[in-house]
């Protein structure tokens, strides 16, 4: 029998969670987030969007960076650091994004992880926009995977520089 959309609302957000809501400290500039306030109280996050916020903090976190729990955090960092190979950068970052994933449980399975560098994948026709992600060095992460809810989500990290 098939939930109604109130019912099957209450058991995504049981499933995955709510959180206090966290906005980016400068928009356009990742440099951290802080919580948000409404009407004198926290903001709230539920559901997929919890999730999407708890995947999108631990993305940009430091592996270890939390000293309360040295299991949260994207390695990939360390990757970018420790590698000279582009090749290797990448595929270690895209390990890392693996991995992060699989340690959530409310993370199903992983649908795709996509880095796109502008020279891996095929040139398209529009050459300036190929240069302009070419000169500009960096990795843009797309990850689309599916909830223990059923829902299907995808998240992107953005561009992080290279210094490869």
């Amino acid at each position: 029998m098939p939930l109604d959309d109130a019912t099957q609302e209450l058991v995504r957000n049981k499933l995955l969670g709510w959180g206090a809501a966290c906005a980016p400290v400068y928009p356009g500039m990742d440099i951290g987030q802080d919580i948000v306030f409404a009407d004198g109280d926290l903001a709230i996050v539920k559901g997929l969007s919890n999730l999407g916020q708890d995947l999108t903090v631990a993305l940009t976190t430091g592996l270890s960076a939390d000293p309360f729990n040295t299991n949260f955090g994207f390695d990939g960092i360390n990757a970018m650091v420790e590698e000279s190979n582009p090749m290797m950068v990448r595929e270690r970052v895209r390990v890392s994004v693996i991995t992060l994933l699989n340690k959530d449980p409310r993370v199903r399975r992983i649908l795709d992880v996509k880095l796109l560098d502008g020279r891996l994948g095929p040139l398209s026709a529009d050459v300036e926009a190929d240069a302009d992600i070419a000169t500009k060095r960096t990795l843009n992460v797309r990850v689309a995977f599916e909830t223990v809810s059923g829902d299907q989500s995808a998240l992107d990290l953005g561009g992080v520089k290279l210094n490869v």
